[in-house]
């Protein structure tokens, strides 16, 4: 007789696991600012120029596979606070559209909207630049926007931490005065040619400001046109009319007219005045003067 045993066994015990990797990430600090100095504008309130801002935007994260370090990343998401709008704003209606880019040097795409993200890797010291988006027509003084940065996973299913940005400058007062030529221009002549009493001619000013401002004038001959050629001084008095009433005339600068941007915005006003030949009793020649108009801001 022969006999065959099949033995039938087995083992039982805990399952064993792969080890895997696991990230953990967060800021090494949560609160930044970013100053924008040397901030340009142009006599019409556009920005021309403001420096770039940085501010160091360092992500602690480990991994327990060091093999692993190429998918530990994380994402930045920013967004602004308090207000759907990304930039800086002056609190009395003026906005000024803001970039933002995160480690530049890497060739990071720039972010002009809320919510963008951006990519970083494990032990990453970020750089955050702000930069002013020039040509942008504003108001002066002191600017102040607040953005929150967080950060999540790869995947974004998981918000990991969370940083607030701040960012400010300070608009400086613009004013410019041109007369109505097409090219703007700074110097205007007025000529009445043969001139006669009660000869009148027309001019506008032009004023462009971000703040209030005042405007002077005054008169290098305190208003009369001098005749230097006849060997003695003759003079023909006038009149600089403004909304129809005469303006004092003097060496010494006397305001003019003073205005105000409505609250946050740049402002463009037009003054139409007039001059008015007063009876002419002198010499033939050539009579001449010199009138200045200043522009000046009230900040």
């Amino acid at each position: 007789m022969t006999r065959i045993m099949l033995l039938l066994a087995i083992v039982t015990g805990a399952l064993v696991a792969t080890p895997a990797s696991a990230c953990v990430s967060g800021f090494s600090q949560r609160a930044l600012h970013i100053h924008l100095a040397h901030v340009r504008v142009d006599p019409f309130g556009l920005v021309t120029r403001g420096d770039r801002g940085s501010s160091f935007l360092r992500l602690s994260s480990e991994t327990t596979d060091e093999e692993d370090n190429g998918r530990c990343g994380a994402l930045l998401r920013v967004t602004p606070i308090g207000s759907p709008h990304f930039g800086i704003t002056n609190g009395r209606g003026a906005n000024l559209d803001l970039e933002l880019t995160a480690d530049a040097q890497a060739g990071t795409p720039s972010i002009r909207q809320p919510g963008a993200l951006v990519f970083m890797l494990p032990r990453q010291d970020t750089t955050l630049d702000a930069a002013i988006l020039e040509g942008l027509a504003t108001g002066s003084g002191p600017f102040e926007g607040a953005f929150r940065i967080e950060l999540t996973t790869a995947d974004e299913s998981d918000v990991v931490d969370i940083a607030e940005l701040t960012v400010t400058t300070v608009i400086p007062p613009a004013v410019s005065i041109r007369f109505d030529d097409a090219m703007g221009a700074s110097r205007k002549m007025l000529d009445f040619g043969h001139m006669t009493s009660g000869d009148m001619r027309h001019l506008t000013l032009h004023i462009a400001s971000t703040t209030a401002y005042t405007v002077a004038v005054s008169s290098e001959n305190g208003g009369t046109m001098v005749n230097r050629e006849a060997g003695v001084r003759a003079d023909v008095a006038y009149d600089l009319l403004l909304g129809g009433r005469a303006v004092a005339l003097g060496q010494t600068p006397t305001e003019l007219a003073r205005g105000a941007p409505p609250p946050g915005r740049p402002t463009r006003q037009s003054l139409d005045l007039a001059v008015v030949l007063r009876e002419i009793a002198g010499y033939a020649g050539r009579y001449q003067d010199t009138v200045t108009f200043t522009v000046s801001s009230i900040y």
